[in-house]
């Protein structure tokens, strides 16, 4: 199973929330991956967390440190009437993800 990431954020935000492509580095190797910034609205989420996933990976990470780049801007947050929905959209930000990184390593 993939592997996610859930990070609360304490200190000042410096990007919008959002959804975002990222790269995550672990033990100086590059992983592709989504990321989610801020709370979880359709969830009724009020904190304010990063949410990593991170593609065709599937290590235990917990304490180690990591690097996460950013980017891409996909979109800004949205609440979803249906969990339905919110997977729907997940799984069209992650293919979002996968086709910005594919085409970044072709340049």
């Amino acid at each position: 199973f993939p592997v996610t990431i859930d990070i609360e954020i304490r200190k000042g935000i410096l990007i919008p929330f959002g959804v975002y492509v990222v790269f995550v580095w672990i033990e100086d190797k590059r992983y592709k991956g989504v990321a989610n910034l801020g709370p979880s609205p359709t969830l009724n989420g009020d904190i304010n967390k990063l949410e990593v996933h991170i593609f065709d990976f599937s290590r235990d990470i917990y304490n180690q440190t990591i690097k996460i780049d950013f980017l891409h801007f996909i979109r800004n947050q949205i609440k979803f009437e249906t969990l339905d929905e919110l997977r729907s959209q997940i799984a069209k930000d992650c293919d979002v993800a996968i086709k910005y990184q594919d085409e970044a390593e072709n340049i």
